[in-house]
């Protein structure tokens, strides 16, 4: 006659972690003391096994075995990988956005270190003067993802000046400007 697999043991099954895939184990299943063979006494099937959460394994006997008896295990979330790349900026460009790419669906916040050269509101970043600064963007958990942080770097290089030379006559007399677009006297002469 045969034996009811309901009555076996089935090795704790260890937290398996997230993977984007249906999680598949084949477990350590015995009977009276003795291991029990897959395929030639049970078959395994699953349920809820891709998604973070509570998984179940099904084995049902065949052969010399009849029934079923089913098992819990746990699915954790994973950390999620996070793109986050340096970026480098000219003092003076306009505001730019900072983007992250992640495997998760997580949303992302900004922060950054030195607000004397540049601030964040969202994701768009306003240069406020040459330097290098960290900026670090945290993103959020899901339902399959942990939540995390990632870092990088943001140069902001002088802008390099453009000079303009202005010759004024007066009086018989030539003085020479040099002046920057905005207006600033950086070089001048006059005839003595």
């Amino acid at each position: 006659s045969q034996a009811d697999i309901a009555n076996a043991s089935i090795t704790a099954i260890p937290d398996q972690t997230y993977t984007g895939s249906a999680i598949t184990i084949s477990p350590t299943v015995t009977f009276n003391g003795s291991t029990v063979t897959e395929t030639t006494d049970y078959t395994v099937s699953f349920a809820n096994n891709t998604n973070a959460g509570t998984a179940s394994l099904t084995i049902t006997g065949t052969g010399n075995f009849t029934g079923t008896k089913t098992v819990s295990f746990t699915i954790v979330k994973a950390a999620p990988t996070i793109s986050f790349n340096d970026v480098s900026k000219t003092y003076g460009e306009v505001d730019f956005n900072l983007s992250a790419t992640s495997s998760s669906t997580g949303a992302f916040s900004y922060t950054i270190s030195d607000a004397n050269v540049a601030t964040v509101t969202g994701s768009t970043t306003t240069i406020v003067g040459a330097g290098t600064t960290s900026v670090t963007v945290t993103q959020a958990a899901d339902t399959n993802y942990n939540s995390a942080t990632a870092t990088m770097t943001l140069t902001v290089s002088h802008q390099t000046p453009v000079a303009q030379s202005t010759t004024v006559y007066r009086d018989n007399a030539a003085t020479i400007y040099l002046t920057y677009p905005n207006g600033t006297v950086v070089w001048q002469e006059s005839p003595d």
